[in-house]
């Protein structure tokens, strides 16, 4: 996220007729939100390559994303024979329809399992 999108989120916000301080407070607390979520997606998108050969706590992070994952993809994920396809299922049938929201689920759940990984990776 450059500086100066970051900068007209809160220029906005304090623009907006009748804001209370209160209100300006959740509008940049929301803000704030809409940006990790679309900085990790980013992360999800841009290391794709990466994480589908290394992800190794595949069924773990899976089971993390609960009913973020419907069962019929959850059960053609976990009867793929490696990690690599279980990822790529992952990827073709969850993040697609997901989209930012899950994908910043996955890189939390990826955190709590695969901290290394991450690291490896770069952190957002």
């Amino acid at each position: 996220m450059h500086a100066s999108f970051s900068f007209v989120i809160v220029f906005h916000a304090l623009l907006k007729k009748n804001s209370s301080e209160h209100d300006i407070g959740q509008q940049l607390i929301m803000n704030s939100v809409c940006v990790v979520i679309f900085k990790t997606a980013k992360f999800v998108d841009e290391k794709r390559q990466e994480l589908i050969q290394r992800v190794t706590e595949v069924m773990a992070i899976t089971d993390e994303l609960g009913g973020m994952i419907h069962g019929e993809a959850y059960s053609v994920i976990e009867a793929q024979d490696t990690n690599q396809d279980k990822m790529r299922t992952l990827y073709q049938r969850t993040f697609r329809s997901g989209g930012v929201v899950v994908k910043a689920a996955f890189y939390d759940a990826l955190k709590k399992h695969q901290p290394i990984l991450v690291n490896d990776l770069g952190r957002i």
